[in-house]
């Protein structure tokens, strides 16, 4: 059976998104990953997919992005990418990061809120758009999020009802910052809208 992240990344090509698997963008972590989903197992189905920027000056080539969040969370936290899914603000295109099924290195509930563990790593997927506070979220970008949480919805990897929150929510930072935070509500509602369930 194929895992979730290939289920997903065919249920957003079949929607004309264009995406990058980490064999596409030249990913050198492919060890690190096939560790993580044996030993570091994230819950699926979960209920929480957190926004995130990965404050990274965006050079124009997808891939080129990629290996830079990789290597940025190999440094961090000798993980990989720690984002499930990492989005061109420009051109809505999306590069894959960590596997669905393990777990990611991205949030902890820093503000103690209620409700969600502390390490929502386990619990939660992770979308982070690639751009620095000030860049803008193009209508592309902006479809390209709702396509995922679609198709995640789809794949039975996130459940119908689900939580999409800001990392701002548990972390004292600014972050997914206001360019992409201010759309979560009509990116949410049009996820819902296209999903197949």
């Amino acid at each position: 059976m194929a895992s979730p992240t290939t289920r997903v990344v065919n249920n957003l090509r079949k929607r004309g998104i264009k995406v990058y698997t980490r064999f596409g963008w030249r990913s050198t972590c492919a060890p690190i990953y096939a560790y993580r989903r044996k030993f570091k197992k994230a819950q699926v189905p979960c209920s929480t997919v957190v926004q995130h920027i990965t404050v990274t000056k965006p050079t124009g080539d997808l891939r080129a992005d990629a290996r830079t969040i990789e290597r940025i969370g190999m440094q961090r936290f000798g993980s990989g990418v720690s984002y499930n899914f990492m989005v061109d603000m420009a051109t809505g295109n999306v590069a894959i990061g960590q596997p669905l099924d393990a777990k990611g290195t991205h949030t902890l509930n820093e503000k103690g809120v209620r409700g969600y563990s502390f390490d929502q790593n386990t619990y939660a997927r992770a979308i982070a758009v690639i751009g620095m506070p000030e860049t803008p979220l193009s209508k592309e970008a902006e479809r390209a999020i709702a396509c995922i949480l679609a198709a995640l919805i789809d794949e039975g990897v996130v459940t119908k009802e689900f939580d999409y929150d800001p990392h701002s929510k548990f972390a004292f930072k600014d972050c997914p910052c206001d360019p992409t935070r201010s759309r979560m509500e009509s990116i949410k509602a049009n996820a819902l809208k296209w999903t197949k369930k």
